[in-house]
This record gives C-alpha cells, sequence and structure tokens, in this order.
C-alpha cells in the first residue's frame, strides 16, 4: 500500500504472507522526493511502525518554528543535530526545550528507519522536510505544503490500525 505522492512525501508498507498475527510482519518506509528511507526489503513489524507512527502524530499542529524555518538547510540541520544526537551547549538545550524542538522529530522508532534522520518544521504555510544519514555528504530537503506529511502519516497509520484490529490487536 502506498500513501501520498512518491515525488513529495510518501508511507509505503505491505504484509507478508506469513505475517505472524498481531506482530504484522512486512515492510515499511517513505519515499521523500522519490529517494527511499527506510530498510523496505529488511522487514519490520508493521505494529510497531504504526505505534511509532502514532507517537510523531501527537506533534501534529506543533511543527511550526518561523525562526527555525527561517534558517538555511545545512544550519537547520545542524542546529537539530546538535540538539537532538550530538552535544549542544546548555543555551541552545535550553531554548530546543522551551520550545519543544521534539516534535520537529519525524523518524519512526522501528528497525527499518535504523540510521536514519528526519526532520520537519513548518511555517503557517510550508514545511520543510531535511531527511539524511550519517554517510551522506549532507542532507536532503523537500517542501511540502504545512500539514500534508501529517495528513499522510496519518492516513497510513489509519490503515495499519484497521489491519492489527484484523489480526485480533486491539485499537
Amino acid at each position: 500500500m502506498i500513501f501520498g505522492d512518491r515525488s513529495r512525501f510518501s508511507v509505503c508498507f505491505e504484509l507478508n504472507e506469513d505475517h505472524g498475527g498481531v506482530w504484522m510482519l512486512g515492510k515499511v518506509c517513505f519515499y521523500i522526493g522519490d529517494i527511499q528511507v527506510g530498510d523496505y526489503e529488511g522487514g519490520d513489524t508493521l505494529r510497531d511502525a504504526l505505534f511509532a507512527f502514532e507517537n510523531i502524530l501527537k506533534g501534529s499542529g506543533r511543527r511550526r518554528n518561523d525562526r527555525l524555518f527561517a534558517l538555511p538547510v545545512a544550519d537547520l540541520w545542524a542546529r537539530l543535530d546538535r540538539v537532538f544526537f550530538l552535544d549542544a551547549d546548555p543555551e541552545e538545550t535550553r531554548i530546543a526545550n522551551e520550545e519543544q524542538w521534539a516534535w520537529h522529530l519525524f523518524i519512526p522508532k522501528c528497525e527499518s528507519f535504523d540510521g536514519w534522520k528526519l526532520y520537519l518544521v513548518e511555517n503557517h504555510e510550508i514545511a520543510r522536510m531535511l531527511y539524511g544519514r550519517p554517510m551522506d555528504p549532507g542532507p536532503r530537503s523537500v517542501t511540502l505544503r504545512a500539514g500534508e506529511a501529517d495528513e499522510v502519516l496519518a492516513a497510513a497509520a489509519a490503515a495499519l490500525d484497521r489491519m492489527y484490529v484484523q489480526q485480533g490487536g486491539e485499537s
């Protein structure tokens, strides 16, 4: 199944024939600007992907930060990377906590996405999605409509939730 537009942002998943019931073994990835993000062929439990998507969606409507949005892509990536994965200075950490930058993390915490970083920062009408891996020469980015990524992820999560209930899980 595919949700969204691969040239912008999409979520792709499929359930394995032998899916293990509520574990929902399968494959999952994103496509961002026609680039595959995540290890689709490596497989994952779609149940874990569902829970990870639901966690990300808690930030829906909370990703606006005009000051961060105004930064060039490389500077925005470096700033968010320092706060979440490196050693930010105390003042930067204070600002990140105060402005709740955690809402800008958009990478599911499940095996298929190990090694990837993905951030989403919006202004009142536009979203910038930044993504990459440590071995990449720099971050990639795509411009979306504000709220677009959350809408696509919510549609995929709803479909996964229906599958989960069909397999005997509780919504």
